[in-house]
């Protein structure tokens, strides 16, 4: 006698994503991308390539916009995050952000003993991850708060860092996560908190908005692996930031020294 083992779906819970907002970081993950090459070809590369080219005017736009454009959409993410948490789980937010927070922390950390050990001159100590893994932490806080207080807050924190800190040197050398240095202090990525904080809580106030209007860009539908289209091949690169963050550096330095355009 045969046993009925029941109808079991064996088919996989179909992926949902933004897929409009993962493009988007696709975007900003091709524009780091190029930033960096210029980077390394400035600071391993020949003559033609000098140091000097980084600190023009278009290129620091083009590294702030990128970096700009990151920080915001990670704020743009936590309002989603919050609105998918909020609506459709039992699970409580502030600790899916803790465990985020935690899991960045960690990345933060590897990124921090990987370039003390290599090139460990201007290692980082405190870059776009570290950025990001204590502002997930701290943005709960923010939740509460009106759009408006929260604008208010932002543009402080930004007016604050960009204008006030930079001007100010102090001899203690635990302060840099906020934005207050020593005058040697020097380091190959550096977001403190003032003013790249505020940049993440616009996001977050952003983020809200395009919930609230329904917008395209935080339209959440199922990923479609068949789908080849150029957003799609965006979206795959947005889903993937993180893992191409960590990875795209010493890519990039090993192919321009096969090349023969670098020497490390």
């Amino acid at each position: 006698m045969q046993r009925n083992e029941g109808t079991k779906n064996d088919q996989s819970t179909p992926t949902k994503r933004a897929i409009a907002l993962d493009a988007l970081r696709g975007v900003a993950i091709l524009m780091m991308i190029a930033y960096h090459t210029l980077f390394d070809l400035c600071y391993f590369g020949s003559d033609s390539f000098s140091p000097i080219i980084l600190s023009s005017f278009l290129v620091i736009l083009f590294q702030r916009v990128t970096a700009s454009l990151f920080i915001v959409i990670a704020g743009i993410s936590i309002a989603l995050s919050l609105h998918v948490l909020s609506t459709t789980t039992t699970k409580t937010p502030n600790r899916h952000f803790l465990n985020r927070t935690l899991f960045l922390g960690v990345v933060a950390l590897l990124i921090t003993v990987a370039t003390w050990i290599y090139p460990h001159d201007w290692f980082i100590s405190f870059g776009i991850i570290h950025l990001l893994a204590v502002s997930t932490l701290i943005i709960p806080f923010f939740f509460n708060f009106s759009d408006k207080t929260n604008l208010i807050i932002a543009a402080t924190i930004i007016l604050v860092g960009s204008f006030i800190l930079p001007n100010i040197y102090v001899n203690a050398p635990f302060l840099f996560p906020i934005g207050l240095i020593t005058p040697d202090y020097s380091a190959l990525d550096f977001f403190p908190i003032l003013p790249w904080f505020g940049v993440f809580l616009a996001g977050f106030v952003i983020g809200k908005k395009l919930i609230s209007t329904n917008s395209k860009l935080v339209d959440i539908t199922i990923i479609h692996p068949t789908n080849k289209t150029f957003q799609s091949l965006l979206a795959f690169l947005g889903r993937n930031s993180l893992i191409i963050y960590l990875i795209h550096q010493p890519l990039i330095l090993v192919l321009l020294a096969i090349l023969e355009i670098i020497s490390l």
